[in-house]
């Protein structure tokens, strides 16, 4: 009932009441009175104390409503505020709105008009910074002006003519430009997202390398520009997984042209990189027993730590400010639980508090508490600090799903350092019954934590140095694992591997 109402900013709140209070956009007085009614119920909407049935029992304009009119009226509001919502989305967006506009001065032939608004069209273009979507919004420029040229200015001379050529060229090359890029990011997203979900082998997945490297290698240099060379070495660094090599050559490259990159951008490399880092990690490449590279799978990347490596990113993400680009204006807790599980020294820790700490506005307030309790007890397990660490679990509130699972895991790992074997048998047959029963856990993280807790209780049970050394092999090769660099450094105690 309340979907829509719920995802409204609270900046959003005197907008559209606003614009249900105009005439022109809204005749209806009932509609605006429930609206009113409905704003005490803000952000919970919570159905026990606000439903039709409710709603049906409260006057509205001195006048009660069955139920069956509430749900037309609620109905009627639900697509008032889509028509607000799509506006706004309008009215903040220049380019749609240029866009339209030339279309329209166009039709009517007002050319005074419409060349004021290409010009400004594509100053906004220049201070944008580039973007994906750039070579297209160049283009949509540069087709309506030839278009706009072709319908209201005549060629008279040989200049025209060329002027003319120029901006065909332009176009052509744009479309290039845009067709390059967008076939990489859906081979990108195809690369990242069959072998994880789609049960696909990866030698059989069907990428587009061919056609890519063939238009690559046809591209003159103007044509190969900055983002087409950024984009180029993306798809080389999926395509090949080889590790360091084309890792430093795409992140070097994407720092270098960082500045130029407008937010957008920008977030959606980082991501790409974090992306890759965390299947270096998850393939086990860069972690053996001796916690050096391992030569026979990767020969190409001992000098990176891809956890360190981890680290770094999402330290970068919070210190750039990419956390802002999206349409929530809090930091995700789960971003703040990403970056305290990639932290493998202590003042990694302190560092992730002071940021905390500085912008504690940015955080919802029912999660603010918790995160720091969070970042406490990851303080103190690497402080060693188990009792303490444990205590502070039950101090931790957050209402988000994978967090309930990481307290879980949480507890497991400490119970296992505090050595209370017992307890923590009961927890690893608790968690495994659990994980059955739960219906709204993905399958690949209930085979993540499944896997987690068998290795786990191999720790928990007497085995001989052969079946240890067995049960490690098989952890270095399982890749669908949770906490794996933690299993493995308690392996390699069992095992007493220095």
């Amino acid at each position: 009932m309340y979907e829509l109402f719920k995802s409204l900013r609270k900046e959003e709140l005197p907008e559209f009441k606003a614009y249900l209070n105009s005439p022109y956009l809204n005749s209806s007085e009932v509609i605006k009175e429930i609206f009113k009614i409905l704003l005490r119920y803000y952000p919970e909407f919570d159905p026990i104390k606000i439903n039709y049935s409710i709603l049906s029992r409260m006057k509205v304009i001195d006048k009660f409503y069955g139920e069956s009119e509430i749900r037309a009226y609620i109905s009627k509001l639900n697509r008032k505020l889509l028509e607000f919502l799509s506006i706004k989305k309008f009215n903040e967006s220049d380019f749609l709105k240029d866009e339209l506009l030339m279309d329209v001065l166009s039709e009517r032939g007002l050319k005074k008009q419409f060349l004021n608004i290409h010009s400004e069209y594509c100053d906004k273009l220049k201070n944008y910074g580039i973007e994906f979507g750039n070579p297209r919004k160049e283009y949509k420029a540069a087709s309506r002006y030839f278009d706009f040229s072709e319908s209201y200015f005549s060629v008279l001379k040989k200049s025209d003519a060329d002027k003319q050529i120029s901006i065909i060229e332009k176009c052509r090359r744009l479309s290039a430009e845009e067709f390059f890029i967008k076939i990489i990011a859906d081979n990108i997203t195809y690369l990242i997202y069959v072998p994880e979900f789609g049960n696909v082998n990866r030698e059989d997945l069907k990428t587009d390398k061919n056609i890519i490297n063939f238009i690559y290698d046809n591209l003159n240099i103007e044509e190969k520009t900055p983002l087409v060379i950024l984009y180029k070495r993306l798809f080389d660094l999926f395509y090949f997984l080889s590790g360091s090599v084309h890792y430093i050559g795409y992140r070097d490259y994407f720092i270098k042209l960082s500045p130029e990159l407008n937010i957008k951008e920008r977030s959606y490399h980082y991501k790409n990189l974090f992306i890759f880092c965390s299947l270096m990690r998850k393939s086990g490449l860069s972690l053996t027993l001796s916690n050096k590279p391992d030569k026979n799978a990767a020969k190409n990347f001992p000098e990176i730590n891809f956890k360190r490596e981890s680290f770094k990113l999402m330290k970068y993400f919070l210190e750039s400010g990419l956390y802002k680009e999206g349409e929530d204006k809090f930091i995700s807790s789960v971003i703040i639980l990403n970056i305290l599980k990639l932290a493998d020294r202590k003042k990694d820790i302190s560092l992730v508090e002071k940021f905390i700490e500085i912008h504690r506005e940015d955080f919802k307030s029912g999660e603010l508490n918790s995160l720091i309790v969070f970042a406490r007890i990851y303080k103190n397990v690497y402080g060693r600090n188990y009792n303490t660490a444990f205590a502070d679990l039950v101090n931790i509130e957050l209402s988000n799903i994978i967090f309930k699972y990481e307290m879980r895991i949480l507890r497991m790992r400490l119970l296992y350092e505090k050595n209370e074997i017992e307890n923590l048998i009961d927890d690893i047959n608790s968690a495994r019954e659990y994980i059955k029963r739960d219906k709204f856990l993905s399958e690949v993280h209930k085979i993540r934590e499944n896997n987690f807790i068998k290795f786990l209780e191999v720790l928990c049970t007497k085995n001989t140095i052969r079946e240890l050394k067995k049960s490690t092999a098989l952890l270095i090769k399982e890749h669908e694992i949770l906490n794996k660099e933690w299993l493995i450094d308690k392996y390699k105690i069992k095992l007493k591997i220095d």
